[in-house]
């Protein structure tokens, strides 16, 4: 066994085999705001908001913060917004998403900022028709590098996506990595893909592949966990990586993540 085979061996056999425990939702806390959290965290919860179990709850708890939002909380304006948008405790309307999502902007309120900047600068395709008169490219990106500079992980994510959309590597690794080293899941997984795909820096799937595991750790699993898994088990494919029991244990690792994903477990 050559080194880099034994290194590829004992990376993966350090790791443990991951067991997901907390994407199953809180039943003693607020319903909304934890499907909120896990939206913009970019992490998987369970049930699904449709499922009889939280539906009821999450229509009341929904009804009440539209009730603040209408009383002028840009908080519950902001939250109300994610609400209409991905359809948690309301049936999905973008148009009243994108309403509640520019008053609670109009006020300053910082998240909302952050949130609006990025399906401005990188989801246009899907939300150009609900936005009027958008504050410049310019304004926008301030806003996020003010959050950024202040401490906010998400900022600092949404710089990262629009910068590769943008084609600036060096600026995006720039960012991630520190904050993948810090322990960010969704950095560690951005790392992990410049390294797999060769973005900005030399493809390396021994760094892609720790990234990857670093970023499959979080629990409960990133949405994009299915994606990191299938990645790993291609790199056991490739010449010079092959490996059949490490792909095969990373077939098993998306197996069960997709379950996870569809909430069958």
């Amino acid at each position: 066994m050559n080194k880099i085979s034994f290194l590829l061996v004992f990376i993966i056999y350090a790791a443990i085999t991951q067991a997901y425990e907390n994407y199953q939702i809180d039943y003693n806390k607020n319903f909304f705001e934890q499907y909120i959290f896990a939206y913009t965290n970019g992490e998987l919860i369970c049930p699904k908001p449709n499922n009889p179990k939280v539906d009821g709850k999450l229509r009341t708890e929904f009804a009440a913060y539209l009730e603040g939002a209408k009383k002028g909380s840009l908080k519950y304006a902001y939250y109300v917004s994610l609400g209409y948008l991905n359809g948690f405790g309301t049936e999905v309307n973008n148009v009243k998403g994108m309403y509640w999502l520019r008053k609670a902007v109009q006020g300053g309120y910082g998240p909302a900022r952050v949130t609006f900047a990025a399906l401005v600068m990188y989801k246009k395709k899907i939300f150009g028709d609900l936005i009027t008169n958008p504050p410049t490219e310019k304004e926008m990106m301030n806003w996020l590098e003010e959050a950024a500079a202040s401490g906010d992980s998400i900022a600092k994510l949404g710089l990262e996506v629009i910068y590769l959309d943008k084609n600036e590597e060096p600026y995006v690794f720039s960012l991630a990595e520190p904050m993948a080293k810090k322990g960010y899941a969704q950095d560690q997984y951005i790392l992990g893909n410049m390294y797999y795909y060769g973005l900005g820096v030399k493809i390396d799937y021994l760094k892609a592949s720790y990234w990857y595991k670093q970023a499959l750790k979080n629990d409960p699993p990133l949405i994009v966990s299915g994606m990191m898994a299938g990645n790993l088990m291609d790199i056991y494919t490739k010449p010079g990586y092959v490996n059949p029991k490490l792909a095969l244990y990373w077939q098993k690792q998306l197996d069960q993540i997709i379950k996870i994903h569809r909430c069958e477990i």
